[in-house]
């Protein structure tokens, strides 16, 4: 099976954008996890949550995931 599935992380100003909120796109295909090329930046975590695609699911974070990472939609 050749699948694409996105995920989205928010990050709390990590230090690439310390001014930032940033969201990111992630993309796994084949076992395989990349980032896309762009990310989008707010000011606040609603105006970041608000950049999440509808029917995605808001799942945390886990333990081990950068402390910058506030949480992961799938």
């Amino acid at each position: 099976m050749n699948e694409n599935i996105s995920q989205f992380a928010i990050y709390d100003h990590p230090s690439d954008y310390p001014d930032h909120f940033v969201v990111r796109e992630w993309r796994v295909k084949n076992g395989q996890v990349e980032a896309t090329e762009e990310c989008w930046l707010t000011k606040t975590i609603e105006d970041a949550r608000a950049l999440i695609p509808n029917g995605f699911y808001n799942i945390g974070r886990w333990t081990g995931d950068d402390p910058v990472i506030v949480e992961v939609w799938i």
